[in-house]
């Protein structure tokens, strides 16, 4: 038997962890990154491509992609590459506190080169401005347009001023959720680039500055389309946040370069494909959507949970809304054949028992009977959650 000494056995181990490294890398060179997925517009969906992250040869059509979801190939119906207008809405959401001064200089010099790489990449561009303390303390333009002038944009930029912020936490949720209300182009790919070197006010944190969570800020901004970029402090809410949308985190320290990463944003945003597909999946019912994409040895996957169409859990106003119209339509029938007693109409509202006893096998809607798909988080038919 042959004799394994611990230096032999050594080798071996940093062999096999190179090996290890190496196929790795190579796996994340052959990757494609999916950088935003859109339903906004159901049944048609949306993609967005990071070509330069993805390693992706110039030049490419709609014939070079091969789409799938669940498995079940679809038809491209729309595509927008190299050389063809693509819009995009990017608003800049920037934390003005006296600590900020360096970079506020820093995006004065670096807008215009930022607008540029949009151009030359044939981006159909716009740009918003959105600056914020304890408070939301300017928003460009007042009447929530953007301009497609990077010179209009440098002068926003340079009207802003760094001062106070002395309490170290500032409103970013809040202010994210400011830059949302602008006006954007129905066909454009939205952007915010949140900048700050502070944590965010949120609810609970004893100041009352916020009622906000960055987890409810997260599901929002995702189910309305937009793409984050952070360049912040190190937060795990900072970092989630651009994760979850489809945006990277930039870390924002002393020694960053902080006009390089606003150029790196800039060419990661300019030199994206655009593609759309019509889902062959008729229900829009919150469960999971595995999307893959191909080109040539590369490929990528993105495993997209729906959003619900109508977020119920963000407005309690709405929410009762909807309630109060589902029991008038389950009310109509009894009310239509007389004027019956309150107890009358409630037994005509079948419960979760009966409807389950009348199909045990198969799970179905509580509300329309609507067979459910596994999983779905809400029904596909008349909205009910589950």
């Amino acid at each position: 038997m042959k004799r394994v000494t611990k230096w032999g056995l050594w080798k071996s181990v940093c062999l096999a962890a190179l090996l290890s490294l190496t196929a790795t890398a190579g796996f994340a060179q052959d990757a494609i990154t999916i950088t935003q997925v859109d339903p906004s517009k159901f049944p048609e969906m949306v993609l967005y491509i990071d070509a330069e992250a993805s390693s992706l040869a110039a030049g490419l059509t709609k014939d070079d992609f091969v789409v799938t979801e669940d498995g079940e190939p679809v038809e491209i119906v729309d595509f927008a590459g190299e050389g063809e207008e693509r819009p995009v809405d990017v608003v800049f959401v920037f934390d003005t506190t006296s600590s900020m001064g360096e970079e506020i200089d820093g995006a004065i010099r670096s807008s215009i080169a930022f607008a540029e790489q949009l151009r030359t990449n044939h981006r159909d561009f716009r740009l918003g401005l959105v600056a914020f303390g304890d408070e939301i303390r300017s928003v460009y333009n007042t009447d929530g347009t953007m301009t497609a002038d990077a010179a209009e944009f440098t002068t926003w930029v340079s009207e802003l001023r760094a001062r106070g912020g002395g309490d170290t936490p500032e409103l970013a949720l809040d202010a994210l959720l400011q830059a949302t209300t602008l006006h954007y182009r129905e066909d454009a790919q939205k952007v915010l680039l949140l900048i700050t070197d502070a944590p965010p006010h949120m609810a609970g944190d004893g100041t009352g500055y916020s009622a906000l969570t960055t987890a409810d800020v997260t599901t929002q901004l995702q189910d309305e389309g937009f793409v984050v970029y952070t360049v912040a402090v190190d937060t795990p809410g900072y970092r989630s946040l651009a994760t979850a949308t489809g945006g990277n985190f930039y870390e924002l320290t002393e020694r960053s370069d902080f006009t390089g990463m606003i150029d790196q944003i800039g060419g990661d945003i300019a030199k994206q494909y655009r593609l759309s597909y019509l889902s062959p999946r008729s229900s829009y019912d919150g469960t999971r959507r595995n999307i893959a994409i191909q080109v040539g040895e590369k490929a990528g996957t993105e495993e997209f949970l729906e959003p619900h169409l109508i977020n119920i859990q963000s407005s309690l106003p709405i929410g009762l809304a909807l309630l109060a119209a589902l029991l008038l339509a389950l009310a109509a029938p009894a009310l239509m054949s007389g004027t019956p007693s309150w107890a009358t109409l409630f037994r005509k509202v079948p419960s979760v028992r009966e409807v389950a006893a009348v199909t045990p096998s198969v799970p179905s809607c509580p509300t329309c009977g609507r067979e459910l798909r596994a999983g779905a988080r809400f029904c596909g038919g008349c909205g009910t959650r589950i």
